[in-house]
């Protein structure tokens, strides 16, 4: 995923990770 294309989505995903941390390690693959 290319986190220069989605700045906001790469900032969405490390809050949910900080959530829900492991929940879906798919999505940081």
């Amino acid at each position: 995923m290319s986190h220069t294309r989605h700045p906001n989505a790469r900032q969405r995903l490390q809050r949910s990770e900080l959530a829900v941390p492991g929940s879906n390690p798919s999505l940081f693959d």
